[in-house]
Formats: structure tokens, sequence, C-alpha cells
């Protein structure tokens, strides 16, 4: 299971974490020599967690920092309901607690006065940590209701673009393309397909919808591809076949 955990700490905090792990990467070589109440044993078991993991490596600290650094960082909570009760809530990180909140007070003797003055009954509930649920749960909904498409064929694989009208496609020729081209709907696909040469196009076409995640929301990677129910497919380039990236 995907478990992760999240401190909040202050600016002061952050940037001596960040200090920290920068002269980690720089010197871990030599810090049981600088620093001999720190024996190269006492290290390895700190960032092994006593050998139950790999420890960090250059780049990983680096990406680390980045995400340190970034304002992207969300905490996601899935609620299950049935019949308008809550049946179980999930959460990507350990520690999560849901305020749940019914305005619904109808025959409730006793109720709660919110800071803002409402009136509800409710509980505090613990969310379980699973973060490869609620991942799950993220991708299915917004497959639904922001996803993008793919042009598929059973035969030819993914259409992934095309340079001098010459098509590839994953199961054909990938020409070490990494990602496939989407549209906005299938009918922006079938436009494409009417505009380009239809009859370079096979006959079982399947239009998939997909999230993609690469190029600003145009594109999607092998493994967006693989999410969405897709085959992946190699990325290894056919040098006779050159291929720029730019959709169409």
């Amino acid at each position: 299971m995907n478990t992760k955990k999240m401190i909040l700490v202050d600016p002061s905090e952050m940037a001596t974490i960040q200090a920290a792990l920068q002269y980690y990467k720089s010197n871990y070589e030599d810090l049981s020599k600088n620093h001999p109440q720190i024996t190269e044993t006492q290290l390895r078991k700190i960032s092994t967690n006593n050998g139950e993991i790999e420890p960090l490596n250059d780049s990983d600290i680096d990406a680390l920092c980045e995400r340190i650094n970034g304002d992207d960082i969300q905490v996601r909570v899935a609620v299950r309901l049935e019949g308008g009760l809550i049946q179980s809530a999930y959460a990507d990180i350990d520690n999560v607690r849901v305020a749940v909140m019914d305005h619904d007070i109808e025959g409730v003797e006793e109720t709660i006065t919110l800071p803002d003055g409402d009136q509800i009954c409710g509980h505090i509930e613990g969310a379980t940590n699973d973060a490869d649920f609620v991942a799950g749960a993220f991708s299915a909904i917004t497959m639904q209701h922001q996803s993008n498409v793919v042009i598929y064929s059973e035969r030819y694989g993914i259409y992934l673009g095309s340079v001098l009208g010459l098509g590839f496609w994953s199961k054909l020729d990938s020409a070490g393309q990494t990602s496939a081209c989407t549209f906005e709907s299938e009918q922006s696909a079938c436009e494409f397909i009417s505009s380009s040469n239809p009859g370079s196009f096979p006959a079982d076409l399947q239009f998939i919808k997909i999230i993609p995640d690469q190029k600003d929301g145009t594109y999607a990677s092998i493994e967006a591809c693989v999410r969405a129910g897709l085959p992946g497919w190699s990325n290894t380039p056919t040098p006779t076949r050159p291929f720029n990236k730019s959709k169409p």
C-alpha cells in the first residue's frame, strides 16, 4: 500500500529541512568523518528505516526539494455514501479526520452551532489511509467529467500522431514516442480524421476516454493510456521513420 504522511512546518523549519537535504546529498560519504557522533551504520539505519526501504539517491533528493518548493501539494479525501449516509472515508495520507455536518436536524434533540451560526448535527470520523484507492476514485471521477479521447484500433493500437502525412501507431511503429495525442471530444477526433487522410485510418476505430497528463493537457503518457485500460507500448525509436511530437 502507498502510505504517505504529512507534517505542518513553518517557513524557517521548511528552509532548514531543505538545507539538511542538500547537505546530506553533498556530504553523505563524509558525514561520519565530519561528525564522529554519527556512524555510517547509524546513518544507513536512518536513511533505510532499518533496512526496510531504499535510501534516496541524488535525483530523488532533488525531486523531493522541488516538491517542497512547489505549490501543487494536495490532500485528497474520498467519501463513500449510501442512502445519504457516510459509510466510510479514505485519504491519501495518515491522520486525516473528517467533520461530518448534517443540516437535516428535524427531530434532533441536541444540535451543534457552527461558527457561522448554522445549526447541524454531526460527528468526527477518521479517514482510512489508502492512497491507491483514493487515486483510483479520483481518476475514475475525473475520467467521467474531464477526459479527452484517444484514437484506438485493435489492429494498429493507439494513434500517436503524424509527420508529413505519415501516421504513427503504438502497435506498428511508435517512433520513440512516449505519449499519444488526445482530442477534446469524439467529435473533434472525427473531424481531425476527416480533414486529414481518412483512408489511412483502419476501419476498427474506437474513441477511448483518457486523462491527458502531458503537454498542457493535450497528450497522454504511456502510463495514462494503461490507466485508461489500453495496452502500453515500447518507445524504442525506429531510425528510418523520424517523428516530431507535434499533433498534425
